[in-house]
């Protein structure tokens, strides 16, 4: 009877034992990665002013190298003559609010779409595109918020806030310095157009028609003295596909009307998809019953932007190689939790400070 030996099995090295170790230890630093980035993105669409969505990335197929960038801004809001403001959230950080009723406080002028020498009387919008322009060549918005607090006291807290939200599928309403150009890459030539276009109500063509607002989606209402203690945090929720799409900075190029090539009144946007914001909600504010003519609140804004980095922005060569995170589970479940949480909230006063304390202690 003739017996089979058995074969041998490879002896390990100490090389092979080696490099079987880095192996595991680059799986694993590649698996908490992902986990870090599904779990940014995660906050970043459901609490994206917690400290866990700095950083955040859209962990989908895109997989070419990016960076993520977080801009957020303060804004003042002011009642006019009649105790009233209005203002519109949009979902792109070079133009993130408007007022029709000329609420924001050192806003800046509105220029119609149909004619760039014709100013909006009280139109005010806040403009921010220089700092995109200048580190990103193209970029996608991964998620935004709104923050708003009243920072008056006594009896000047009468009145009543209400809120709503709607699909946005949109351009920008039109502002001479988004885009760094004289234009007329507006979709609509007064403020009632283009609200009407959107689906936001408006009274007399001109502002936003208060009376309508609680009838739109998700609508609250608060009173005055409620956002004194508390702040309204309002989460806008992904509507389209298009709000994974890449979009420019800044528009570089000029189109002209071939009827008459002269006229400033037909010079429009050869490419205006920099003025694009579609895919996310917008957010409908309006105060009435307010004290006449008085700042009141607080408006804060964030946007998680992922981008491309221009070559020629030498400091962010090294975070430009790190390639945006592919996590198709991540991104699921981000979508599904974004979906059943809340996206309107109030924050009482004193558990932010609590936080703030509670973090303090862990940094000293």
């Amino acid at each position: 009877m003739v017996k089979l030996a058995n074969a041998s099995k490879p002896k390990k090295t100490a090389k092979s034992v080696a490099q079987q170790k880095a192996l595991s230890k680059k799986k694993a630093q590649q698996n908490v990665h992902k986990m870090g980035d599904a779990a940014a993105y995660k906050a970043a669409l459901t609490r994206p002013f917690s400290l866990e969505a700095g950083g955040a990335r859209v962990t989908d197929l895109y997989c070419t190298p990016t960076v993520a960038r977080t801009i957020k801004r303060t804004f003042t809001l002011q009642s006019g003559s009649a105790g009233t403001f209005d203002m519109v959230f949009l979902p792109h950080p070079s133009c993130p609010i408007f007022s029709p009723r000329g609420s924001i406080v050192s806003g800046v002028q509105w220029w119609l779409a149909d004619n760039p020498a014709t100013q909006v009387a009280n139109g005010r919008v806040d403009t921010l595109d220089t700092q995109l322009a200048a580190e990103l060549a193209t970029y996608r918005v991964v998620s935004c918020g709104i923050k708003i607090s009243a920072t008056c006291t006594g009896s000047q807290t009468s009145g009543l806030v209400v809120m709503g939200t709607v699909p946005f599928a949109g351009s920008l309403p039109y502002s001479n310095t988004v885009g760094g150009q004289l234009d007329n890459a507006g979709p609509a030539s007064t403020i009632g157009d283009w609200l009407n276009d959107n689906g936001i109500p408006s009274t007399n063509g001109t502002n936003i028609d208060t009376s309508q607002v609680p009838n739109m989606a998700k609508a609250q209402t608060y009173t005055t003295q409620t956002l004194e203690t508390s702040s309204l945090q309002i989460v806008p929720r992904i509507t389209s596909p298009e709000a994974f799409r890449w979009r420019k900075t800044k528009d570089s190029s000029f189109g002209f009307d071939t009827v008459d090539q002269t006229s400033l009144s037909y010079i429009i946007s050869g490419d205006a998809g920099y003025l694009d914001c579609s895919g996310f909600e917008a957010v409908v504010v309006a105060g009435t019953g307010l004290v006449a003519s008085t700042p009141i609140f607080t408006v804060e804004t964030i946007f998680h932007v992922e981008g491309v980095a221009k070559l020629s922005t030498s400091s962010l060569n090294a975070e430009a190689n790190k390639p945006s995170p592919v996590n198709w589970s991540g991104f699921v479940d981000a979508m599904s939790s974004a979906a059943q949480s809340p996206a309107v909230q109030l924050i009482a006063s004193s558990a932010v400070d609590s936080l703030k304390t509670s973090l303090m202690a862990l940094l000293l």
